[in-house]
């Protein structure tokens, strides 16, 4: 979801804001990352592009929010687990860095203590209203 909401913000100028949850930023390094730990996940994710990095390198290259980092001049909201082990929470500091380097001043990055992929925080449950929250604050904040 992450991705696919920065992906479209990117290429919709329509967009206003754009709000991210558990975002990679550079998709060939997330398959490198998740491979020995997360094999099966990262062989869905490898599946999902098709093919592995070495393969498709342009492929991962377009699909890297970090490469469209220049091109995203809009409010954006990165939402992160501080306990995700699908999309390492480095991710979202990397992506963070990059959309500031691009000059984008309106980028905030929120980690939620022990939050997970799925919004799980451990035998807590999910935060789905905890990230709704945050998200529908953060959005009528920035688009007044």
């Amino acid at each position: 979801g992450g991705l696919a909401a920065l992906r479209v913000a990117d290429l919709d100028k329509r967009v206003a804001a754009a709000v991210a949850v558990a975002a990679p930023a550079d998709v060939t390094d997330l398959v490198q990352t998740m491979t020995p730990f997360a094999p099966s996940a990262a062989e869905g994710l490898v599946q999902f592009m098709g093919g592995r990095p070495a393969e498709i390198a342009d492929r991962y290259q377009e699909m890297s929010l970090i490469n469209c980092a220049p091109r995203l001049r809009l409010p954006v909201l990165l939402v992160h687990g501080s306990a995700d082990m699908r999309v390492p929470p480095e991710q979202a500091h990397r992506l963070h860095g990059a959309l500031l380097k691009a000059g984008n001043q309106q980028v905030n990055l929120e980690l939620i203590p022990g939050m997970g992929h799925f919004l799980e925080v451990g035998t807590l449950g999910y935060q789905f209203d905890q990230v709704v929250d945050l998200a529908t604050t953060w959005l009528r904040k920035t688009l007044n």
